[in-house]
């Protein structure tokens, strides 16, 4: 059997909210049977099922998960981003479909939601899409199940998350077996956006805040939290627009031809 560990990759900066993401994926089911493990520096807390690897001095998001892996004994890699909070029940014959897909198909990388969908050929019952090499955000991190070795080859030192799904889908394109959801599996809520909680996620989840958070995180203001729901509505509106059309678009911002 294949074998799949859980890694969130973060830092001690980020220690407050480790709770809440983790009682996120036990309250709903998201993948609690599996090994799971924590990126931190120096921390070491203790997490019912999950497994803290400490690396050190911070460097950078893509170091530190390079630097975890190492310690990490298992084939395919599902990548948990620290603050992306599950807020919907997570079925349990999705779990096992996918690990019959790692054994069937044995992907590269597997994205478990359409963040963006793939625009190559339907795999399986309209459901799964190959991410076609020439397609933008091939190694989005968001819910995404990567081979442990490949993952080790994409991950270059000193890049951010963001920076790692830019450049990283540049170096990725070497390879195939890149499948993605056609639809939304994961529902979450992004509780920090660019070290900011925006004011909606506040009111949703204060009950589970401690004083690290306050001390660690500010609101956005008002300003910043309009501009937030403007580009969160944009967002839907871009993801009603056909696919390929969204790829060029995606292709025109980024001078990615």
């Amino acid at each position: 059997m294949i074998k799949i560990a859980k890694v969130i990759p973060s830092c001690d900066k980020y220690s407050s909210v480790w709770g809440l993401t983790i009682a996120s994926h036990k309250r709903f089911g998201f993948f609690n049977n599996i090994p799971g493990y924590i990126v931190t520096n120096n921390c070491l807390p203790c997490y019912e099922g999950y497994e803290p690897v400490a690396v050190g001095v911070d460097v950078s998001w893509s170091s530190n998960l390079k630097k975890a892996l190492k310690y990490i004994d298992s084939e395919y890699i599902l990548l948990c981003i620290d603050d992306l909070i599950i807020n919907k029940p997570y079925q349990i014959e999705k779990q096992d479909e996918i690990f019959i897909l790692l054994e069937q198909l044995k992907p590269n990388y597997l994205r478990l939601n359409p963040t963006p969908a793939g625009s190559g050929e339907v795999i399986i019952k309209k459901n799964i899409r190959l991410i076609d090499t020439e397609d933008y955000y091939r190694t989005s991190t968001v819910f995404s199940i990567f081979k442990k070795s490949v993952l080790m080859e994409l991950l270059h030192d000193n890049e951010n998350a963001w920076e790692f799904e830019k450049r990283g889908t540049q170096r990725s394109r070497k390879y195939g077996g890149w499948f993605a959801y056609c639809d939304k599996s994961v529902s979450y809520d992004n509780l920090i956006i660019k070290s900011k909680i925006p004011l909606i996620q506040k009111k949703k989840y204060l009950f589970f805040f401690d004083s690290k958070i306050f001390d660690q995180f500010k609101y956005m203001s008002a300003k910043e939290n309009l501009i937030y729901y403007l580009k969160e509505l944009a967002l839907i509106v871009f993801k009603s627009i056909p696919q390929k059309i969204q790829f060029r678009l995606l292709r025109w911002k980024n001078n990615d031809h």
